[in-house]
């Protein structure tokens, strides 16, 4: 079974809602409205991009089977696979977003990022929204990128005193 047959949301309006959701919060840039399709990881953050694509792998991994087994578990005889993932989204709005890997890797490698952007001059950090997602390449970290935006929200939040917790 394909991956689209049983992940079921649009990836490029996941793309843009994760990217913009953060300014909510945060506050927008002037320089900085629109959605990036990709951006190169910035070179002081590049031990710490390998160490998140490394887990990200293992993550998709974990996500997409706990997921397809879900939807396994909504199948009735005959039913197509997209019958049966509209029926576990009803129990797991944020589908294999939701897997418990998922949040826990995002959470970690976002604060990381935060962490280790202070540490650089200005300019050569990154925003955790672009660090997690925009350095992506679209081709091969596509599951990746299936299992990502299908998160409603990142997982994350800001303090009392502004800082992301």
């Amino acid at each position: 079974m394909d991956e689209a047959d049983f992940i079921l949301h649009d990836v490029e309006r996941g793309w843009r809602r994760l990217h913009h959701a953060p300014k909510d919060v945060r506050g927008t840039m002037p320089d900085y409205a629109d959605t990036p399709a990709y951006l190169p990881c910035q070179t002081g953050l590049f031990p710490l991009h390998k160490l998140y694509l490394d887990e990200l792998t293992g993550m998709t991994d974990q996500a997409i089977e706990w997921w397809q087994e879900i939807v396994d578990n909504h199948m009735e005889d005959g039913e197509r696979p997209q019958d049966a993932a509209r029926k576990a989204y009803a129990g797991w709005p944020a589908g294999p977003a939701a897997h418990e890997t998922v949040v826990s890797v995002v959470r970690t490698y976002w604060l990381a990022c935060v962490e280790q952007s202070t540490k650089l001059t200005q300019g050569e950090g990154m925003f955790p929204e672009d660090f997690l997602l925009a350095t992506l390449d679209r081709t091969k970290q596509k599951r990746a990128i299936l299992v990502l935006t299908a998160m409603p929200y990142w997982p994350i939040g800001l303090d009392q005193t502004g800082n992301w917790c």
